[in-house]
C-alpha cells in the first residue's frame, strides 16, 4: 500500500501543468485530476489523504506557484483521488469545465 502511494505522489508532484505555468488551461488542471482519480483507483481514501497532506505543503514550497495555484491543484488531486477511491467514473472534460474552471480558465 505505501508504494502505490509514494507511486501516486511521484505521479502528482513531477512537472504540474499549473505549477509550470502562470496561464494554465482547464484541460492542464483536468490532467491533474485524471492522475489523481487513477490513483485513488489504486490507493483507497486512506491513500489519498497521505496524498493531499504531503501535497498541499510540496506545492507551496515551488517558487514558481502561486498560493491560488497550489490550492486549486490539491483541490482537484483531491477531488480526483476521492472520486477514484469510492470507483466513481472519472468525470467528462464537458462536466469538469462546468464544475471547477468556469469562465476563469480557457
Amino acid at each position: 500500500m505505501f508504494k502505490k502511494i509514494i507511486f501516486l505522489a511521484v505521479l502528482v508532484l513531477f512537472p504540474c501543468p499549473v505549477a509550470q505555468s502562470e496561464q494554465a488551461t482547464c484541460q492542464d488542471v483536468y490532467q491533474i485530476y485524471q492522475e489523481c482519480h487513477k490513483g485513488g483507483q489504486a490507493v483507497g481514501m486512506d491513500g489519498c489523504q497521505y496524498l493531499i497532506e504531503a501535497l498541499g505543503p510540496r506545492l507551496l514550497g515551488e517558487g514558481d506557484l502561486s498560493g491560488f495555484s497550489a490550492a486549486l491543484s490539491t483541490a482537484i488531486c483531491k477531488a480526483g483521488c476521492e472520486d477514484g477511491a469510492q470507483k466513481k467514473m472519472r468525470m467528462s472534460l464537458p462536466a469538469f469545465r462546468k464544475e471547477f474552471c468556469g469562465q476563469s480558465l480557457k
